[in-house]
């Protein structure tokens, strides 16, 4: 953020009297330790008894928050000291930060500024005659109820204007009392600040102007109201240097916000934050967009950033298991009941997040509130006290898949992580890559004797669409299995079949069933084209007669209303009575969002369905497709005559050399030399 800090001044605003040399390092100190100066100056209601004003002491979500910020401060300035030229400047900067000056350096260099705090390293910067920018922040955060994230970012909004000159900064809510409420807070910050004969209150601010929306510190620094599309034009037209934009989910209109957006300076911090409501609207669309800061850093360390399917906000998250004031205090009997009727769901989320016995208590205490939601207790709780942001976001229509069902289906399969993420595509060889980078996840490699199938769904070409195909082992003549994720929406439908047809190959020949609408045409010619014929396909109607012909077949699955129907139909019950076992949390996202709308009986997840798709034409094509499973033995010893042993990369690059030969071919020119 381009601002000016405030000095020891001889009118200083904040000094009218004039300050002891201590009284100034005490101040001076406070100014690069947000934290310290909360603790020392704020007093906030306690959250659990709120009767009681205690110091504000961060809990462990608002010090996660905190964290987050401070990365994201550092990682700005370090972009911008990384662009500068000038030799000796540049070995200053080494030298203080102990790190040399690179990408691949980020996270050492990070932490070295965090270190030494933002602020600090800012005016070291500025005192080499250059400046960087600690800018822009936005960052969309998902809250559980009580998380006091609002009451971390509004301190820390007084604590940048009591040291900056000429910060306007704006919180703004979806009703008016809200919004006002929030600007009281600020306002009881001043009203609880100690008072003499504490030696703190020398360092009181002075409010120079306030009315019902808005107050002005003596810094010169402003906090407006505002409630979200409101019609004050005259506050719509300002510029800020920080927005809270609390309760954002629950915004009603967002014009006037995207307008004030618009004119905001590129130093700005924008904090987007709320508790979840549904799978859409623009908050559900801007955190599904953002990346993690942990992420971003490993894109920007490799130079892939620019690369990055990222809408440029940061995403937030802190699981209400994280936090050990949400348990209740029990003693040694109330342990041990707890603990014998632990239900299936909760020994699967002790399993899953380590709960103890006080916070499995906590979560029934809560869940006994939970009556007289439009959504189930279940999905209300976790709604309101997530474990992770797939609980906070449940979908508000009818739900097609049963939501117990998804969440035992997800607690089942744990935090199972890929074996190998690559990235695969049509203009270069397959190679290892990094989780944000990837667009192939494999859970599980091949194994000789297995039988496979693959569901793909093809993107329609709008914006946003994607290519999604699952893969799956056939554990039985019902189960089925997911081993593999391919996800992709920069390659074109052509080249999307060249890559299903590699998938199906390294499968042990896979069973391809493809959705053959708008340009999966163009994917199922290219499969056709390779020779591949172990897909699904179709006997097509006489135009004439209405009857089948019985002599010809079509390519690919045709997803029409009826069929779509049916496939869903098929993966709701698989889910419903555990025939399949799902790992991507791609998935799990998209099975609660897909929802019915109850006016028009139209079934669509948003923003995105293709891996419900996907996953769905994938068990389709285990159940209804694929010839009947062989007897294992007998797979096993076919198997080992069509194809030797190799690694896993060797195989994976036999299979792509052979669709470049195949294509080049077709091209009518030689394929170039290997890599």
């Amino acid at each position: 953020m381009a601002r000016q800090i405030l000095r020891r001044r001889g009118g200083h605003v904040l000094d009218p009297g004039g300050w002891t040399p201590d009284q100034r390092e005490f101040i001076e100190k406070l100014r690069d330790d947000p934290p310290r100066f909360m603790r020392e100056f704020i007093l906030v209601e306690s959250r659990d008894d709120r009767s009681q004003l205690v110091p504000l002491e961060l809990y462990p979500a608002q010090e996660d928050f905190h964290r987050t910020l401070e990365t994201i401060r550092a990682w700005n300035t370090f972009r911008g000291a990384v662009l500068i030229q000038d030799e000796t400047t540049r070995d200053s900067i080494q030298e203080l930060l102990g790190v040399e000056l690179t990408r691949k350096r980020v996270r050492d260099a990070i932490e070295a500024i965090t270190a030494l705090s933002v602020n600090k390293f800012m005016r070291f910067v500025r005192g080499l005659g250059h400046r960087v920018s600690d800018g822009p922040v936005n960052v969309v955060a998902c809250k559980g109820r009580q998380a006091t994230l609002s009451t971390y970012i509004q301190a820390r909004i007084f604590f940048e204007c009591y040291f900056n000159t000429g910060l306007s900064c704006l919180v703004a809510a979806q009703e008016e009392n809200a919004s006002k409420n929030v600007l009281d807070t600020i306002r009881r910050i001043i009203d609880y600040w100690p008072a003499s004969p504490d030696p703190r209150a020398e360092f009181r601010p002075e409010i120079v102007d306030e009315s019902a929306i808005s107050l002005r510190l003596g810094t010169g620094s402003r906090i407006n109201a505002q409630t979200a599309g409101s019609r004050r034009d005259a506050q719509r037209s300002w510029r800020f240097d920080v927005y809270h934009l609390t309760e954002y989910a629950h915004y009603l209109a967002y014009a006037a916000i995207a307008a004030g957006l618009q004119a905001a300076p590129n130093h700005r911090w924008v904090f987007k934050e709320s508790t979840a409501k549904g799978t859409h609207g623009r908050y559900y669309e801007d955190f599904m967009g953002g990346r993690y800061i942990d992420e971003l850093l490993d894109a920007y360390a490799h130079g892939a950033l620019q690369d990055l399917d990222w809408n440029n906000h940061v995403r937030w998250f802190f699981g209400v298991h994280r936090d050990q004031g949400r348990a209740l205090q029990l003693d040694d009997l109330e342990t041990a009941h707890v603990l014998r009727t632990l239900t299936a769901d909760e020994q699967a989320l002790i399993q899953k997040y380590n709960l103890t016995p006080g916070q499995i208590a906590w979560r029934r205490q809560k869940m006994a509130d939970c009556e007289g939601s439009d959504l189930e207790p279940e999905q209300f709780y976790a709604q309101e006290h997530p474990y992770d942001p797939a609980d906070a976001f449940q979908a508000t229509g009818e739900n097609v898949f049963d939501p117990k069902k998804v969440h035992a289906l997800e607690l089942r399969a744990g935090d199972r992580q890929p074996i190998i993420c690559l990235r695969v595509d049509d203009q270069e060889d397959p190679r290892e890559a990094h989780t944000f980078d990837s667009n192939l996840r494999v859970y599980e490699a091949p194994i000789l004797g297995e039988e496979y199938v693959i569901g793909a769904d093809v993107s329609q070409g709008v914006e946003r669409d994607w290519h999604a195909a699952v893969v799956g082992r056939r554990i039985d003549e019902v189960r089925v299995r997911e081993v593999a994720l391919f996800r992709s929406r920069t390659i074109p439908p052509a080249a999307y079949g060249e890559i299903l047809t590699m998938l199906a190959e390294w499968y042990n020949e896979a069973f391809l069933e493809v959705e053959a609408n708008g340009p999966g045409i163009g994917t199922t010619i290219r499969i056709f084209e390779n020779g591949y014929t172990n897909v699904y396909h179709r006997e097509p109607l006489d135009m004439v007669s209405d009857l089948v012909k019985r002599n010809a077949f079509r390519f690919g699955f045709s997803e029409r209303k009826e069929t779509k129907h049916d496939v869903i139909t098929r993966l709701q019950m698989a889910i419903r009575t555990g025939a399949i076992e799902i790992y991507s949390p791609q998935i799990f996202t998209e099975l609660r969002a897909f929802s019915r709308d109850p006016k028009t009986g139209k079934q669509e997840g948003k923003p995105h369905d293709d891996c419900v798709i996907a996953c769905a034409l994938m068990h389709h094509a285990h159940r209804m497709g694929a010839p009947p499973l062989e007897r294992r033995e007998v797979r096993l010893k076919q198997q080992m005559r069509l194809r030797r042993e190799q690694t896993f990369d060797d195989h994976v690059w036999a299979e792509i050399k052979k669709k470049r030969e195949r294509a080049t071919r077709m091209a009518g020119f030689e394929a170039p030399p290997d890599r």
